[in-house]
């Protein structure tokens, strides 16, 4: 999520200006879910790290996919072209 972010102020100029640039520590997200609900989910998942291949579905329907760093910006793009920032 922080490389995201970062790729966001570094390339949307005014509109990626007020993207976060510092994470919560897990001690945090922690103490909050203790409060309210919402972030409970993710409690399993604080601290690891996800890796994951797209190889399977590349070979079986022959499709590419765009970079991440591409994909994420022409994300933030979008959202700005619709006024949503």
């Amino acid at each position: 999520m922080a490389e995201m972010s970062r790729a966001i102020r570094k390339n949307l100029g005014e509109h990626g200006r007020r993207a976060p640039t510092r994470e919560l520590p897990d001690w945090f997200v922690r103490l909050i879910a203790l409060f309210d609900p919402a972030p409970r989910t993710i409690l399993p998942y604080l601290g690891r790290e996800y890796h994951v291949d797209n190889l399977v579905t590349r070979n079986q329907l022959g499709i590419s996919f765009i970079p991440p760093l591409e994909a994420v910006l022409a994300s933030a793009r979008s959202i700005v072209d619709q006024g949503l920032v």
